[in-house]
């Protein structure tokens, strides 16, 4: 089946600018979708990019319409409605050094900042600002499956067999 849409060639500077944006970006969908022109530059079609990003044929389709129209700047997410970021970026850096002091007394920093600046928020505003901005790291969840060999617990009073048990599957 022919490709009806795809991106033409890319210039080494958009190719160097679509790169930049899929490794630095801290948006993720913007990444996503400079990810999407590169691999249509590279002769992946939308039926392989729907399969990799798990989107509708019309969402690749229409990244790629805004490259043709805008480039790089058309992949851009537009802005969304809502309310205002309480601190500005400096804040937040500031914000990021005084956690850095003690990292596991967040409230500490959060009066320090309230202190310098005069704004207040809640602590959840403040996690929110330092995981938006990437500096703030939520830790994964313990991992029920232990590594190595799984083996059956000794059992009582019974011989131990050398079949392995259907409750406890060997891994492959």
């Amino acid at each position: 089946m022919p490709r009806l849409k795809f991106v033409n060639e890319l210039t080494e500077e958009a190719k160097q600018q679509l790169e930049a944006i899929y490794h630095d970006h801290t948006d993720f969908a913007f990444c996503r979708r400079a990810h999407a022109i590169l691999l249509s530059s590279r002769g992946f079609t939308i039926s392989q990019m729907q399969d990799i990003f798990a989107v509708d044929r019309e969402t690749v389709s229409a990244w790629l319409g805004m490259f043709e129209q805008s480039g790089a700047d058309g992949l851009k997410p537009l802005q969304r409605p809502g309310r205002p970021a309480i601190y500005t970026e400096d804040e937040v850096r500031q914000l990021k050094e005084l956690v850095d002091q003690e990292p596991r007394q967040i409230k500490h920093a959060q009066a320090a900042l309230q202190q310098a600046t005069g704004k207040s928020s809640c602590t959840g505003t403040i996690k929110r600002a330092l995981k938006k901005a990437r500096l703030l790291v939520t830790p994964l969840p313990p991992c029920a499956v232990k590594t190595g060999a799984a083996t059956p617990p000794p059992s009582k009073g019974k011989a131990e067999t050398s079949t392995p048990s259907k409750r406890w599957p060997i891994p492959d």
